[in-house]
């Protein structure tokens, strides 16, 4: 197969499988992001390239943005309604005893850091399963390594940004605060996925890898597409 930049090759076999930022956003009955720009749907990308049932996980949206390649996803369940900040122990008093119930809140705390541990595993194995399916199924076909490309995975979290904020500010000290803040842990989840080289020196996975905030995310499409 004759290799074609990857702009136009996405031009001339993905225009078919564009959505809305809301539509790819969606997750269930509601959108992450509520938003009419239209970008690649990763996930029906993968779905075509693949038959049978046993499909790899995939990212939802995929940016082409000259050299940069982007596979973006979206994840919700971060958001904590309740936090270790603003909790009431009265909320979990115990209707027989009139008291707080200590083993109530140990199980809730516990039960919600396996969820976050278990949304981060599928942030996680969508990274590497995209990257497999962009580097044997679509880069295949598609070499654009006549130029130089940046390949980035970002995630984009329902999480307050200042918590973005404290984890950027964090790594611009020299330090990394993993401990209650979804950003730097999914960050140092993906760590192992930034700047790998096999023995020949040729590199693969990602070259940078994000973790935005709803609001950031939407940001940056209103300055990428100058809304």
């Amino acid at each position: 197969m004759v290799a074609i930049d990857i702009n136009a090759f996405a031009e001339a076999n993905w225009s078919g499988y564009k959505k809305s930022v809301t539509d790819i956003s969606k997750a269930k009955h509601s959108s992450l992001i509520e938003d009419e720009t239209e970008l690649y749907c990763f996930d029906d990308i993968s779905n075509s390239l693949y038959s049978g049932s046993n499909k790899p996980s995939s990212a939802d949206a995929l940016i082409i943005d000259g050299k940069t390649i982007q596979l973006v996803e979206f994840k919700s369940g971060f958001k904590n309604k309740i936090t270790r900040e603003n909790f009431k122990e009265s909320e979990g008093k115990c209707l027989k005893l009139g008291t707080t119930c200590e083993d109530y809140w140990k199980l809730f705390w516990a039960n919600r850091k396996k969820e976050i541990n278990e949304l981060t595993l599928i942030i996680r194995m969508k990274a590497i399963e995209s990257y497999i399916t962009l580097e044997k199924k679509i880069f295949q076909g598609c070499r654009p390594f006549d130029q130089a490309f940046r390949l980035q995975f970002c995630v984009v979290i329902d999480e307050d940004s200042v918590d973005g904020m404290e984890e950027t500010l964090a790594e611009r000290s020299g330090r990394s605060e993993t401990t209650g803040n979804p950003y730097a842990s999914i960050k140092a989840s993906l760590k192992r996925y930034i700047n790998c080289r096999d023995c020949s020196g040729t590199p693969y996975f990602y070259d940078e890898v994000k973790v935005l905030s709803v609001t950031d995310f939407e940001n940056y499409l209103r300055l990428k597409y100058e809304k």
